[in-house]
Formats: C-alpha cells, structure tokens, sequence
C-alpha cells in the first residue's frame, strides 16, 4: 500500500490535481480501487501537507469481494454530479463512515436476531428506551435460555462477534488454507 501511495502522490501538485482515483490491477481476480488527496494549508508551525492514507481510503473489488457499500458510495458521488468537491470524494472512501455504517448494520442484525428470539424490541420514545411485545418469544427461550432474556442477548452478541471474526479470518485468506502451505496463505475467499 505504501508503493501504491508513493505512485499515486506524485501525481498530485496543488493547482490542478488535489486528489487522484487510481486503479490497481495485479493480474489477480481482484483489483484495488484507491483515493489519494493531498491538502495544504498554514499553520502555526508554518506550512503542512496532509495526504490521506492509502490503507484507509481504499476499495478491493473482484469475484472475491462485495461491493455494496462501494457501490452506495459512488451512486451517491454521481447523484451530486454537477456539484461534487474534493470532501465529497473524501467522505465516499473515508473509513470512519465506513466503521459507522458497519456498526449501524451490525446494530440492525442484533436487534432483529434479539426480537426473533425475545419477541420484544425496544424503542425510544420521549428520550426514554421503551420494552415493546412484537410477538411471542421463540421456543429456545424457555428450553435453551429459560426464559432469561439477558442470557439470549448475550449468546447473541457471541455469536455476532465470532462470524465477524470468521470473515475477518476469511479475508486474509487464512480459512481453507492449504495445508501444505506454512505463509497462512491462498485460503479460500468463499470458505463460509
């Protein structure tokens, strides 16, 4: 990532060039889309240059990948079309925002794994979080939970966070790995 920067930023000078969309094709069934932006401005030390980090504003596609969230981003840079600036293409790699919409995402899925088996969700309503009834609760929580809602959420945020973890071991390509292999390398990328 630091050679592909390195390519990129010295195409980037203040006048004309503020940031540079780079596509990066290795031969490989996946490619890497990047921004790099360089901003200047003065400061009570004098002048600095801020780049963006090229880890972070970086998007991989291929047969391998989803592209969802790359593909919401970008139909929301060409919806703003005649009026796109540099921040706008900032935001559309950022990874706060990405770490925010995962989280949101993620956030929905408890929830509704909580009501499935609960029946209940809470809502807000006047500042104060509100324990509503959507339907009976599911069997396993008397057989598996006895009746311990606590006990369900908590199997639930277990269970959450372990399939991340497994799609996380997934994308470095360390689950399916062969065997002969000692690098941890060429695991399958569709394993689960």
């Amino acid at each position: 990532r630091v050679n592909l920067n390195s390519i990129i930023t010295k195409y980037i000078e203040q006048e004309s060039n503020h940031g540079v969309l780079a596509l990066f094709d290795s031969s490989s069934e996946d490619y890497r889309f990047t921004f790099t932006a360089k901003d200047s401005q003065i400061t009570e030390s004098g002048f600095e240059t801020k780049s963006t980090d090229a880890k972070r504003f970086t998007y991989v596609f291929g047969s391998n990948e989803t592209c969802r969230t790359a593909t919401a981003r970008f139909y929301n840079l060409a919806e703003k079309k005649d009026s796109i600036t540099i921040n706008d293409v900032e935001d559309a790699f950022s990874v706060e925002k990405l770490n925010k919409e995962f989280f949101d995402e993620y956030k929905k899925q408890y929830e509704k794994f909580v009501c499935f088996l609960t029946g209940k969700r809470f809502l807000k309503k006047a500042g104060k979080w509100e324990e509503t009834i959507e339907h009976e609760p599911h069997e396993y929580m008397n057989s598996i939970f006895q009746n311990n809602d606590k006990k369900a959420r908590d199997f639930i945020k277990k269970s959450l966070g372990r399939m991340v973890f497994l799609y996380f071991l997934q994308k470095k390509e360390w689950l399916g790995c062969p065997v002969s292999r000692n690098d941890w390398k060429n695991g399958d990328l569709k394993f689960m």
